[in-house]
């Protein structure tokens, strides 16, 4: 007789958000996210030249302190750069939040894992609790 399978929060997220296009999530499931292709002409341009990357963040139940890191990687995987931003979301409320590359691997529109000569990995907290 085998064990039924217990999903994680972290695959129960992505299995509720991916058919909206969530590709990444938290151990907790208490935040999702998604590449979105940056283009500088359409939007705010990046600063200095540099690369951006963007990426969209859903607290499925809210949190006062959503985190994003993501660090830029050389083909060998040695960080060369990294960016972070942070916001505070009600429930079922997604942000936009824009990272800068100041390592000089990336080019505007490039996403995550290896696009060119850019890789890029996500890491994500959040403090739940009560938003306003």
């Amino acid at each position: 007789m085998s064990l039924p399978t217990v999903q994680s929060a972290k695959e129960a997220a992505l299995e509720k958000y991916g058919p909206d296009g969530y590709d990444g999530a938290n151990g907790d499931g208490s935040l999702v996210w998604q590449f979105i292709p940056f283009k500088s002409s359409e939007q705010e341009p990046c600063p200095y030249g540099m690369g951006c990357v963007e990426y969209k963040v859903l607290a499925p139940n809210g949190c006062s302190d959503a985190y994003l890191k993501l660090n830029f990687l050389d083909a060998a995987g040695t960080v060369l750069g990294w960016s972070n931003d942070t916001a505070t979301l009600g429930p079922g409320q997604a942000a936009v939040m824009k990272f800068v590359d100041t390592s000089g691997v990336s080019e505007p529109g490039q996403g995550p894992g290896r696009r060119g000569e850019m890789h890029v990995t996500v890491s994500a907290s959040a403090t739940t609790g009560r938003t306003r």
